[in-house]
């Protein structure tokens, strides 16, 4: 059986049901398929969504619908060895502008697919493989994907990889990437019992961590260290107790006499970094598609977000066009893809292949630490409102002047 579509999206999670459904608001025909079930989420997530993937939240109409499901207004505390960079006291005078989203994973993933249900012009199928990928001789992508008793042809003018890191497309069209092998590992629990009304995030000499409150009585934790302390923890069996006490020696954290892991420990020993061709064999490669990065940066879900609005924008027109050569737009999604994304993976993949903090780190914190402005930037870098290179600008500019 083969049926035709305006648009062919592979991957039902952020990027791709974010895709879907910006395109069916413009009244294109969308089909979308994921390998996994409609009721199945990605569990290995820090749950921040970033500042930057505001405005695509707004612009699909689900903010409210999050802060119902119980997603909580974040930001970000930052210690550092030479002190912490308070998100309340950088911002002060925007502090209701400027703030993320702390979102269950099993809430958002269900409320972007219910989003998809309510247009008629989104097919969603469920439990679909992909089995290859063709051209025909004008240029139109065919895809052949299998349930469990149906194999479909799908044909499209545009289509979408948005499969996630381990994307099966990007394997299919050879389009590898650049990896940059990370120096830690992770794991992280839900705990109960941590009282934190929003995100802390620890930089230490050999480790990392983060916490940030889900919902009034629990919290996720992840720890972030270098790969050759992975026995140390792993085949530790009263890991709940080192755990509670290397949390208990952190600095601006609350009494743990309540807390208590309340979930099963995640464990992920890749944690590697990933940056492929976003535009690749005519095909748009989105979110851990087309970029993965070390999951300590937190910026999963405001990237995915960020990708498919980016493709929107750059090829909604010519689809509303059939004679236009949507090329064009792949070709300027690519572009603007590289110019937005490409300095942020230089910067977090260059910090994620380090084992230890350098003394040159130290002396950056102090400097962030002590002004002002150089903190409010870097906060803004971390939260991806800036890029790297107007953080260094402002960084340059503003070195040995502290702001009191």
């Amino acid at each position: 059986m083969s049926i035709r579509r305006r648009v062919t999206i592979v991957g039902a999670s952020v990027a791709g049901c974010t895709a879907a459904i910006l395109y069916a608001k413009e009244g294109h025909s969308v089909f979308i398929i994921d390998r996994k079930s409609l009721n199945d989420y990605k569990i290995n997530c820090t749950h921040f969504i970033q500042p930057l993937a505001l405005p695509t939240i707004k612009k699909l109409d689900i903010q409210e619908d999050l802060e119902i499901l119980g997603a909580t207004k974040s930001n970000l505390d930052i210690h550092t060895p030479r002190g912490c960079i308070n998100h309340s006291e950088v911002f002060s005078h925007a502090i209701n502008d400027v703030f993320g989203y702390n979102v269950q994973r099993k809430l958002l993933d269900p409320l972007l697919k219910k989003k998809m249900a309510s247009f008629d012009n989104i097919t969603f199928l469920e439990r679909f493989h992909l089995k290859s990928v063709e051209r025909d001789q004008y240029g139109k992508h065919k895809i052949l994907i299998k349930g469990d008793s149906t194999e479909l042809m799908v044909e499209s003018d545009l289509l979408i990889a948005a499969d996630g890191g381990d994307s099966k497309i990007a394997k299919i069209t050879n389009n590898n990437g650049e990896v940059v092998k990370s120096g830690k590992f992770t794991f992280f629990a839900y705990f109960t019992g941590i009282p934190f009304k929003t995100s802390k995030h620890w930089v230490l000499n050999n480790a990392t961590v983060y916490a940030g409150a889900l919902t009034k009585q629990l919290t996720l934790v992840a720890f972030f260290f270098n790969k050759k302390e992975i026995n140390l923890w792993k085949n530790n069996h009263g890991i709940d107790s080192k755990m509670l006490d290397f949390l208990g020696s952190l600095e601006g954290m609350p009494n743990l006499d309540k807390a208590k892991r309340a979930s099963d420990i995640i464990w992920a020993q890749n944690i590697d970094n990933v940056y492929r061709k976003c535009y690749h064999n005519e095909i748009a490669f989105l979110g851990d598609a087309a970029m993965k990065t070390d999951p300590v940066s937190g910026t999963g879900c405001a990237f995915a977000f960020k990708s498919a609005d980016l493709l929107f924008e750059c090829t909604n027109n010519f689809l509303h066009n059939p004679g236009s050569d949507i090329k064009e737009g792949l070709m300027e999604y690519a572009l603007k893809f590289n110019a937005f994304f490409r300095p942020h993976f230089e910067a977090i993949s260059s910090t994620s292949k380090q084992e230890f903090l350098r003394p040159s780190d130290e002396n950056f914190y102090s400097l962030v630490h002590k002004n002002k402005i150089i903190g409010k930037a870097y906060l803004k870098l971390i939260y991806r409102m800036i890029s790297p290179k107007e953080f260094q600008n402002i960084l340059i500019s503003n070195i040995g002047l502290p702001i009191e």
